[in-house]
This record gives C-alpha cells, sequence and structure tokens, in this order.
C-alpha cells in the first residue's frame, strides 16, 4: 500500500494537452455530477470520502510507469474547510466588492 498522503500535482509532460506553464504543478481533476442537492462546500479545505474503485490501468513506457484510476465516490464522509490566507480575499468577497462597486455608480445588477 502507498504511503499517504500523496501528492497528486505533476509538472506539465512534454506534449501537454493544453496551454499550461510548464512550471507549475497541476492536479487531477474530481468531478461531482448529479449529487440532487447543494453542497456548500468551502473553497480549500480537506475532504474524506468513501469510495468504489471501478478500474484501475498502469501504463509502462520506457521504464516510467502512470497509473489511471476510475472511483466511484459513494459519500462525503467529512469535510473541514481551511481558512483564507489573510491577504487572500474569497471569490464571494471579490464578487461582492464589485458588485457594491458598480451599484455606487449607479449600475442596475
Amino acid at each position: 500500500m502507498a504511503a499517504y498522503p500523496i501528492d497528486l500535482g505533476r509538472k506539465s509532460g512534454p506534449f501537454p494537452t493544453e496551454a499550461v506553464n510548464p512550471a507549475e504543478k497541476h492536479y487531477p481533476t474530481l468531478y461531482l455530477d448529479d449529487i440532487g442537492s447543494e453542497m456548500d462546500l468551502p473553497d480549500d479545505g480537506l475532504m474524506t470520502v468513501r469510495f468504489h474503485k471501478t478500474s484501475e490501468t498502469t501504463t509502462d513506457r520506457e521504464g516510467k510507469k502512470t497509473q489511471c484510476v476510475c472511483i466511484e465516490v459513494q459519500e462525503i464522509v467529512k469535510v473541514k474547510g481551511e481558512a483564507p490566507k489573510e491577504d487572500e480575499k474569497s471569490p464571494g468577497e471579490v464578487l461582492d466588492e464589485l458588485l457594491a462597486e458598480k451599484q455606487k455608480e449607479g449600475e442596475d445588477y
């Protein structure tokens, strides 16, 4: 079994599939669809989930192994939000400030 936590961030390979800065780390994305209710998740945090692995593929190219795993997220067990950095505003705060500015300028929104 692997040692946890595992940082899933990877630098871009020689043939990126999208325009990215190769010096930055990029992370896999988890999409939750058809959940049936609003989750009210924090912008950043720690999530514990119960899952079932539905498929797994390991590829070995020239001695470099990569793995793709498909999981079915069955339950969100726990969510703990992280406090934003002192100098960092949440997206909601930024939007609220922009709306207030536009309303001061007399624009309807």
